[in-house]
């Protein structure tokens, strides 16, 4: 599939649903795969062009097991698309403030 061709199904989608609106800010979890990176990579694509002014962050948790490599690259593609980044180090006892705080946005 295309790019185009999902960028219109991702739009499609954010309007028939009403997803994004102004002043929106959006987190995309990012752990390397390829569909986090593609989600990232379509979301800021569509950013360039669409009506709703939003921001946009990508944000990598790091339950402690020292993924540097991974969390380089992360950055790197964050880079490349102009999109902030966060790095949340987080021991396994402390994944539920993840969800209940904000502090990453």
């Amino acid at each position: 599939m295309t790019t185009q061709k999902m960028l219109s199904y991702l739009r499609k989608g954010i309007t028939k649903y009403k997803l994004i609106k102004d002043g929106d800010k959006i987190a995309v979890g990012v752990s390397g795969g390829k569909d986090s990176v593609t989600m990232l990579k379509l979301l800021a694509e569509y950013k360039r062009f669409a009506p709703e002014k939003f921001d946009l962050i990508a944000v990598t948790v790091d339950v402690l097991l020292m993924l540097k490599g991974e969390i380089l690259t992360d950055h790197a593609v964050c880079n490349e698309l102009l999109v902030q980044s966060r790095v949340l180090f987080l021991k396994r006892s402390n994944l539920c403030v993840l969800f209940s705080k904000r502090c990453f946005l």
